[in-house]
């Protein structure tokens, strides 16, 4: 087994990400292009991140992550999550999302959290967290 040491890795072109391939191969990976984890709770706050500038709080749960480096377009994968903790003193039943009212673009996403117990069914989560493929 060999194993590469390296302090950097590039791409060939600037519009593609590496990617990780087997022996054989056979594409086993891609890197991420952003994440953020990030505390919503009254001014956001980002607690680690690649490639994220900021956090623009629209209002109660409602966010959007705005990328350091714009994408060559808007087709990435994403995932979205939180840790169920959330400032209303609620019991951990908030889901968190991407909202389809505003389209994913090259320079941000939009995510909502919701909480079928808030009274606007919104909610700032303590422990947010965004993953861009």
């Amino acid at each position: 087994m060999s194993t590469l040491s390296v302090a950097n890795l590039q791409s060939l072109t600037t519009s593609t990400l590496p990617v990780v391939k087997n022996s054989a191969g056979t594409e086993v990976g891609r890197y991420v292009r952003a994440f953020v984890r990030f505390n919503g709770s009254g001014t956001p706050s980002i607690n680690s991140s690649f490639n994220v500038s900021s956090i623009t709080d629209h209002g109660q749960g409602d966010f959007s992550i705005v990328f350091q480096n714009a994408f060559s377009d808007a087709d990435y994968t994403f995932t979205v999550g939180h840790d169920g903790t959330v400032n209303t003193g609620h019991s951990p039943n908030m889901h968190a999302y991407w909202t389809n009212r505003v389209a994913p673009t090259t320079t941000a996403i939009r995510m909502l959290c919701y909480h079928p117990m808030a009274s606007n069914h919104k909610s700032d989560g303590l422990r947010l967290c965004v993953a861009i493929f």
